[in-house]
């Protein structure tokens, strides 16, 4: 039985200098992404396995690890993996959930017409963006959408410490600072590129609408013309 400290084995070191190949510090990423949720579902097994009758109070523990493990699985699969058929307002909305699900932050939708279909690239771009600001929001706070039936979509950041990566707004604008920036981000920090070089990938557009507002927490205007 693999204990909870095991669950990481295998996966490349944070903290150490991040690999050149994007590729390899998405699995990277990947792994510390699920380890936690891996392995809080090992020792809750491990648990039943040592004492069975520990079972009532582990098995709850194992179920909704294992179901946070598997949303978060199609969250990741659906804005990192081959692009489908895109989605509607109703899918993102479950996958907002898993994205959100066991944090502080949530995702606030209800500006999204709910007869809103996305292609898929444009619905892999919005899922990046959602991603990277729900880490961007630093604990308790809001990454909201908002938009029509079609056109543009608006999205926000809003809560105490609510701030997108720094130099976010270059690497929207500037394609070949986004590779670069991909080929020398750490793990932990992928994400803003990560996004940055779907958009341009897409053929959409993504910026930062600057204004009144800083910025570090300007809304992220997503163009689908």
């Amino acid at each position: 039985m693999m204990h909870a400290a095991d669950a990481g084995d295998g996966c490349p070191d944070s903290q150490q200098e991040a690999p050149p190949d994007l590729a390899q510090t998405l699995v990277t990423r990947l792994c510390h992404d699920l380890a936690g949720m891996i392995g809080t579902l090992s020792g809750a097994l491990e648990m039943i396995d040592e004492d069975p009758a520990a079972a009532e109070e582990a098995l709850p523990i194992a179920t909704e690890a294992a179901i946070a493990l598997n949303r978060r699985l199609r969250v990741l699969r659906a804005a990192w993996g081959a692009p489908g058929d895109g989605f509607g307002v109703a899918e993102l909305r479950d996958l907002a959930g898993g994205m959100a699900h066991g944090r502080r932050s949530t995702i606030d939708l209800d500006g999204l017409s709910p007869d809103r279909r996305f292609s898929s690239k444009a619905g892999q771009l919005l899922l990046n963006i959602l991603i990277l600001g729900l880490e961007s929001v630093y604990g308790a706070g809001v990454v909201s959408a908002e938009g029509g039936a079609s056109g543009d979509v608006l999205i926000r950041l809003s809560g105490p410490r609510a701030a997108w990566p720094d130099g976010f707004g270059l690497l929207l604008a500037d394609p070949d600072a986004a590779e670069a920036a991909a080929r020398t981000s750490a793990p932990r920090t992928v994400l803003s590129a990560l996004t940055a070089l779907t958009a341009h990938r897409s053929g959409l557009r993504a910026s930062l609408l600057l204004g009144a507002e800083p910025e570090s927490s300007a809304p992220v205007l997503l163009s689908m013309d």
